[in-house]
């Protein structure tokens, strides 16, 4: 069975596709912060029970804050669960494709470390990790909207990384990290261009390559 193509949106590929997999045992993987200028990169892991009753799974960038901390309130409290991250250095070291995926074999592994028994799993966008993990997996491009596993693992990253943001946004309010969340917002460049970067900021990316470092206090 070919990896389906949801860009465009089949719900009865996506459907399809799940049943060829034969099991119900399907982890979910997702990642956030591949973009900003600071920051972690940010990977979480999910195995949901078939039973659950969660309502309102979706990729986390549709839902707000509020909602999203409901969520993975109630995911965490009856899934399996892992999350695997690299911070800024790594990032920069690495390279964010390398630490993403880095990131990414940390959260299966610590999923499968709290007892899930994972049969396949499904990776958003192009997150392969067929080199990490023994058992298939299938990188799906828009898979967060088609897959609960995927969904949720989406908003345990995205409230996982924002809570991490918003303890830097103490540290630093200047550049605004709370609402941010270290993406290359005007407000943000601004305050990288007056200040300079902090230890979270990522060397090799956009403006911060040459940008001079924050003075220490």
């Amino acid at each position: 069975m070919s990896v389906p193509d949801l860009r465009f949106g089949d719900r009865a590929a996506a459907d399809v596709f799940l049943a060829s997999l034969n099991t119900t045992a399907v982890a979910g993987v997702d990642e956030v912060g591949k973009g900003p200028l600071a920051g972690p990169v940010v990977v979480a892991c999910v195995l949901l029970p078939p039973d659950h009753k969660i309502v309102g799974i979706k990729d986390s960038k549709q839902l707000s804050a509020k909602r999203r901390q409901v969520l993975a309130d109630q995911i965490m409290e009856c899934s399996c669960w892992g999350i695997g991250s690299r911070d800024n250095l790594a990032v920069d070291q690495l390279n964010i494709h390398r630490a993403t995926k880095q990131a990414a074999a940390d959260a299966v592994w610590e999923c499968i470390a709290k007892g899930a028994s994972i049969r396949h799993l499904l990776c958003d966008g192009g997150l392969g990790l067929q080199e990490y993990v023994p058992f298939p997996s299938h990188a799906i491009i828009k898979g967060d909207n088609w897959f609960e596993c995927i969904g949720a693992a989406s908003i345990i990253a995205k409230v996982f990384r924002d809570n991490q943001m918003a303890v830097y946004h103490e540290l630093w309010p200047e550049y605004r990290f709370c609402g941010n969340q270290g993406y290359g917002t005007k407000n943000h460049i601004e305050a990288i261009l007056k200040y300079g970067m902090t230890p979270i900021h990522r060397r090799s990316f956009g403006v911060c390559r040459g940008a001079k470092e924050r003075k220490v206090e």
